[in-house]
């Protein structure tokens, strides 16, 4: 975490750590329904990171996208996936497609996109590191391990390590070819969008660093994170014991 901080080892044999009993990998939704949701997750991102706001976000790609669906008889399993988007937009009150309204009326919001609303504007976050370590289960053949985090005012970071998967970057246009999503939850209930900050990788694996928004709860002492892949989702929970950081 700093220079002169003692090594921390993490068991890569381990199927998790910092959960008593962590959870293997769920059944995955469709690839459709995982290519709208991925874009309502890119918008609420937006809504708490973009710093010109979302006057000029435009949903006319993700548009296209569901008529498209629509016309070969694909869209059935994200018609859900569609009404969430609808939901989350007006929420945030951008126009909607008539394509999109067409498609789907407007559902209920996910508790963590909820969350995320109601404390995207908190600046209250603790100022440490925490040293914290541990494995999540393997998911399609990729292995990532926690390996710390550092907080500030107005977001978190999250390192993590990573083997078995060559990085790429994705676009809105390319979400269904995402291969991961990433979200988070403190233990005083506080829902977190997680965002790739920046990626480095060599022949022996990568390192990730992941922002948090909003920031974590300042009286949070745990932190959920579960990543999903293609054939499921897997979680773990570590421990956050603040240190001053260097």
């Amino acid at each position: 975490m700093s220079p002169g901080s003692p090594p921390v080892r993490v068991d890569l044999a381990s199927s998790g750590g910092g959960s008593e009993q962590p959870p293997g990998p769920l059944p995955a939704g469709s690839q459709a329904e995982h290519m709208i949701d991925t874009a309502a997750v890119n918008l609420l991102r937006w809504s708490v990171t973009g710093e010109e706001g979302l006057p000029g976000y435009d949903l006319s790609a993700v548009a296209d996208i569901v008529t498209a669906l629509e016309a070969v008889g694909a869209l059935e399993p994200a018609r859900d996936a569609v009404g969430r988007l609808v939901a989350l937009a007006g929420r945030l009150g951008l126009d909607v497609p008539p394509a999109l309204l067409a498609a789907a009326a407007p559902g209920r919001l996910p508790a963590a996109w909820s969350g995320v609303l109601e404390n995207r504007n908190r600046r209250d976050g603790p100022r440490g590191a925490a040293p914290a370590a541990a494995v999540l289960p393997e998911l399609d053949g990729t292995r990532f391990v926690l390996a710390g985090l550092r907080s500030e005012a107005a977001r978190a970071e999250l390192h993590m390590m990573v083997w078995g998967w060559t990085h790429a970057q994705v676009w809105l246009a390319d979400a269904a070819a995402a291969p991961w999503g990433w979200s988070a939850r403190d233990d005083q209930g506080r829902w977190h969008i997680v965002t790739e900050n920046s990626a480095s990788y060599d022949d022996d694996g990568g390192h990730l660093k992941l922002n948090l928004f909003p920031p974590l709860h300042p009286q949070a002492t745990s932190l959920e994170v579960t990543v999903a892949g293609r054939s499921g989702r897997a979680t773990v929970t570590v421990p956050l014991d603040w240190q001053e950081p260097r």
